[in-house]
């Protein structure tokens, strides 16, 4: 018999011991994900749905989302969800940047609701201290816990990101790309994020980087903090790539010349030098993609050290035939994998203390947030103190 480590506790289990009663807010692309995995697993009890639009009010939450009936109404009504009984609120409404979900999440959190989020409460320092008093206080009333999680951010920066760097010494520089192809957008939220325009107006178009720069502020704090780094600052900058022959999306068209591709780059400056890159790329059509992925959606997570280190992570409905979406389900795999960390997140938030949980702990071998400069450090001295 081979002998376990007491260090690890190993819980295959394949559901939770217990269901849990829950209600889903917003039914946009990540909402629906949510929704439809709520409703397909057998732990879950889906007893609320909260729509923003009069035409989704009042419809069955299957049908919603394209299962069978559920027996579950949609409501639009926010004093009918806050009535409700529930363990927990998986609350994906859209971010309008402005921090309204504050008097929201507290309402719930009062109510004795644990809340799992997508939006920007991954890091409970990025935000002032008077609002991370006032959801800690919603929890000690209501007894409960807020949690926000994802894929990015969540997942690929502040987990694989930094779980990377165990494979490296003499860490110099980690660089985080997304690449997202946005030909099934609308032409209005294409133009938010800059393409189709000429150059001149694309810069301009800097309300969704700003939205995006919320959650990228903290995931980079995130990964500051696991591996023990102060950062100086972060710096932004941007780059437009214009098409060079018409492209033709699923809403809009993107003519010669105009811009087809627009990347924004955030830069974590430590001792004064770049540390941490994290771009975003988003782009329309096959001739704009980028030629190490075909696939939509990806990442590209470099470590500069000794070895460097590259992983390229994409996410498709298959590896093996190819599929962006499963059949029957228009809901995009991309969706799926910014969902279900929400879901899966249910059980630990709803059995935790009070208060607002971080990320689940997640380090390099090398290092308990000792920092980089104190890591090389005290190699150095342990190589120079050998006899």
């Amino acid at each position: 018999m081979v002998a376990k480590s007491a260090r690890i506790e190993v819980d295959h289990r394949p559901v939770p011991e217990r269901r849990y009663r829950v209600i889903v807010c917003g039914t946009g692309g990540v909402g629906t994900a949510v929704l439809r995995e709520a409703l397909r697993l057998p732990w879950i009890d889906v007893v609320g749905v909260q729509v923003y639009t009069s035409a989704k009010a009042g419809v069955d939450a299957g049908e919603l989302v394209g299962l069978p009936a559920a027996g579950i109404m949609t409501t639009a009504d926010p004093d009918e969800i806050a009535a409700l009984d529930a363990d927990c609120v998986l609350y994906c409404a859209r971010d309008f940047g402005d921090w309204r979900s504050n008097d929201v999440l507290v309402r719930l959190l009062e109510s004795g609701k644990n809340v799992v989020t997508s939006l920007a409460y991954f890091r409970a320092e990025s935000h002032t201290p008077e609002v991370v008093e006032r959801l800690e206080e919603a929890c000690r009333r209501g007894g409960t816990s807020l949690h926000a999680t994802g894929l990015n951010p969540g997942y690929i920066g502040e987990r694989l990101g930094v779980v990377l760097t165990g494979l490296s010494h003499d860490v110099s520089r980690i660089k985080i790309e997304e690449f997202y192809d946005i030909t099934p957008l609308s032409s209005e939220l294409a133009h938010l994020l800059g393409i189709g325009l000429p150059v001149s107006e694309s810069e301009k178009a800097s309300a969704a980087a700003q939205l995006a720069q919320l959650y990228l502020e903290q995931t980079i704090g995130l990964i500051c903090d696991a591996l023990g780094i102060e950062i100086d600052g972060i710096e932004h900058s941007q780059a437009q790539r214009v098409a060079g022959d018409p492209i033709q999306a699923d809403s809009y068209a993107v003519a010669e010349g105009a811009v087809a591709s627009v990347t924004h780059r955030w830069t974590a400056l430590v001792d004064g030098r770049p540390f941490l890159l994290y771009e975003t790329t988003w782009f329309v059509g096959k001739s704009m993609q980028p030629e190490h992925s075909d696939v939509e959606h990806h990442w590209l997570l470099t470590i500069e050290g000794r070895p460097s280190v590259r992983m390229l992570l994409e996410v498709n409905a298959s590896m093996e035939s190819g599929a962006a979406n499963y059949e029957g389900d228009p809901t995009s795999a991309g969706n799926y994998a910014i969902g279900i960390p929400l879901v899966q997140a249910i059980t630990r938030t709803c059995e935790s203390a009070p208060g607002i949980i971080g990320p689940p702990p997640v380090g390099p071998h090398w290092t308990a947030a000792r920092g980089r400069s104190e890591a090389v450090t005290e190699r150095t001295d342990y190589a120079e103190s050998r006899p």
